[in-house]
This record gives structure tokens, C-alpha cells and sequence, in this order.
């Protein structure tokens, strides 16, 4: 599981929400969340803006930093 996905779950939003958000398909959505694809800066800023709401704490770097290091 992505770190992404996680804070995705924790937040109760689904992949096409955030796909809606993002003005993406649920296809395009997924293979970004799985790094397949990767998400520009606005899509991190945005995905960021809307798991923040739920998880006020929440940093960019916690989101989308390399855990694999």
C-alpha cells in the first residue's frame, strides 16, 4: 500500500474522488497512486489541500517522500 493510498483511506475518499478532484480518470488515478504515472506538482498540491482537511497535521513530505530510502 502507497503512502498516498493510506492517507486516502484514512480520509474515507475513494480513488474517483480524488480522480474528480483531479480532473482524471479513475485509470489515470490509479496508476498515479500505484507510480505507474507520476503526479505533477499542482496534483500533490491539490491531493495535499484535501487530505489536510481531514488530517490537519499533515505535511507534502509525509504524503509523497520516497519511504525507501
Amino acid at each position: 500500500m502507497t503512502k498516498l493510498k493510506g492517507y486516502r483511506v484514512m480520509c474515507g475518499s475513494t480513488q474517483e474522488d480524488f480522480a474528480k478532484l483531479l480532473g482524471v480518470s479513475r485509470l489515470t488515478y490509479i496508476h498515479k497512486e500505484n507510480g505507474i504515472r507520476t503526479f505533477s506538482q499542482d496534483e500533490q498540491a491539490l491531493l495535499h489541500k484535501a487530505i489536510k482537511q481531514r488530517l490537519p497535521t499533515i505535511t507534502l513530505e509525509d504524503i509523497f517522500d520516497d519511504d525507501t530510502a
